[in-house]
C-alpha cells in the first residue's frame, strides 16, 4: 500500500486514518516495528512528524531487521503462530539468556508473549504463542480439553505398517528424558499417539502422528517402544547418522479466541525428509466411466 500525504500530521494519526478498524494498540505497535516507510525510511517513533507530499508504504510483514531465524506463519493482534526452524529453543531454559523463539517475540512485540505450547529443540515446525492474556488462557483451555489438534510428520528407523494407536503413561526424568510405563504408576501420565504410514523404505518408515495428548517427547518415547524410534534421536534409540531429529510439526488447528473461527495452518514438510523416504500423495480416484 502507497499513500502521499496531503495534510501535516503524525505518523500515528496518519496510521490511524489508513487503518481506521485496526486498535491504537496495533498501530504503536506495527510503527515501532518499522512497517511503515516514509520517504524509503523505516519510521519507528509515533510521533514523527510527516509533512505534505511524503511518499508513505505500508509493508505487510515486519522487515526482519532483527535476525529473527524464523518465519511467521500467522499473526494478529490476539496471537501469533512461528514456523521453527530445528535446533531453535522454544523457550529459554531456567538461565533465560538463550536465544529461543519466544525471546525473539517478546523482542519483537516489545511486550510480554505468552506461550501456549512448545516444541523440543531439535523438533521444526508449528508453535503457538498468545499476545494476550485473555487469548492464551482461553488457548490453553483448548488445549488442556484436547480440542486443538496437532500433527506431526517423522522419519522412522525400520519398518513400520499400517496405523493405531500408541498409548503408554510417560514420566519426566529432569530435563532430558521421560520414562514410560504400561502401568498408572504415581506422576506417571497417560499418553496417546494416534500414527498412521505414509510409506516404508528398506530403512525408514514415514509417517503422520496425531496428538491425542500433549506430553514431553511423547512421540519420540512412543516410536521406540515401537521399535523404530525418530531418526536422528540417539537419546531414544536411533543408531543411524542424519543431519537432524527427523520430527516436524507440520499442522495445527485451533479455534481463534476473539472470533471463534476456526483454523488450520500448515507447515511445508523439510525437504530431507523426502530424500529419506519420497512419499508423493496419491490422486483422488476417478471412475473411468464414460458420461454420455
Amino acid at each position: 500500500m502507497r499513500w502521499i500525504v496531503d495534510s501535516p500530521l503524525t505518523i500515528l494519526e496518519f496510521a490511524a486514518k489508513a487503518f481506521p478498524d485496526s486498535s491504537r494498540t496495533s498501530l504503536r505497535e506495527w510503527i515501532s516495528l518499522g512497517r511503515f516507510i516514509v520517504n524509503e525510511r523505516a519510521i519507528t517513533d509515533t510521533r514523527t512528524s510527516l509533512n505534505v507530499g511524503d511518499a508513505i508504504q505500508f509493508v505487510s510483514k515486519p522487515p526482519a531487521y532483527r535476525g529473527e531465524p524464523f518465519s511467521i506463519a500467522y499473526e494478529d493482534d490476539d496471537l501469533v503462530v512461528v514456523d521453527k526452524p530445528s535446533g531453535l529453543l522454544s523457550v529459554a531454559r531456567d538461565t533465560g539468556d538463550e536465544e529461543s523463539v519466544h525471546s525473539h517475540l517478546k523482542e519483537r512485540y516489545r511486550k510480554t508473549v505468552y506461550v501456549v505450547h512448545r516444541l523440543d529443540q531439535e523438533t521444526s515446525g508449528l508453535i503457538l504463542f498468545a499476545r494476550t492474556y485473555d487469548a492464551y488462557v482461553k488457548l490453553k483451555e483448548e488445549l488442556k480439553v484436547r480440542k486443538m489438534k496437532r500433527c506431526y510428520e517423522a522419519i522412522l528407523e525400520g519398518q513400520l505398517e499400517g496405523k493405531g494407536t500408541w498409548e503408554c503413561y510417560l514420566k519426566e526424568e529432569g530435563s532430558f528424558r521421560v520414562l514410560a510405563s504400561e502401568n498408572p504408576y504415581p506422576s506417571y501420565e497417560f499418553a496417546a499417539t494416534d500414527y498412521r504410514v505414509l510409506k516404508s523404505s528398506m530403512r525408514y518408515t514415514r509417517v503422520e502422528c496425531y496428538l491425542q495428548t500433549g506430553k514431553k517427547h511423547q512421540i519420540r518415547v512412543h516410536a521406540q517402544r515401537a521399535g523404530c524410534p525418530v531418526a536422528g534421536d540417539e537419546r531414544y534409540g536411533s543408531t543411524r547418522e542424519v543431519p537432524r531429529l527427523c520430527l516436524h510439526a507440520k499442522e495445527l488447528t485451533f479455534t481463534h479466541p476473539r472470533t471463534g473461527k476456526v483454523m488450520t495452518l500448515k507447515s511445508p514438510t523439510p525437504r530431507l525428509f523426502d530424500k529419506m523416504v519420497a512419499y508423493r500423495k496419491q490422486r483422488p480416484y476417478q471412475s473411468k466411466e464414460k458420461t454420455v
